[in-house]
């Protein structure tokens, strides 16, 4: 999965050496600068990147929206 500048998640398929996504969403209108998968469910994803320091919470499900905005950050997540 990779987090962008343009405000995009993509979530890759591997066993096409990564060079085809199989999700690609526009999350933010400021750039990403990190997304990780949960480890208890792997069908949600958190990215973030916004200067207020909202993470957005995904389920790879229906990526089409964002499921959850956390804001218990003060600045950035990187």
């Amino acid at each position: 999965m990779t987090a962008g500048a343009d405000g995009m998640f993509k979530v890759w398929d591997m066993r096409d050496c990564g060079y085809r996504s199989i999700i690609s969403c526009h999350a933010s209108d400021n750039e990403l600068l990190c997304a990780t998968f949960n480890n208890v469910n792997p069908n949600l994803i958190a990215v973030g990147g916004e200067e207020s320091g909202l993470i957005g919470v995904w389920d790879l499900r229906m990526p089409q929206m964002v499921i959850n905005d956390l804001s218990h950050h003060d600045k950035q997540v990187t």
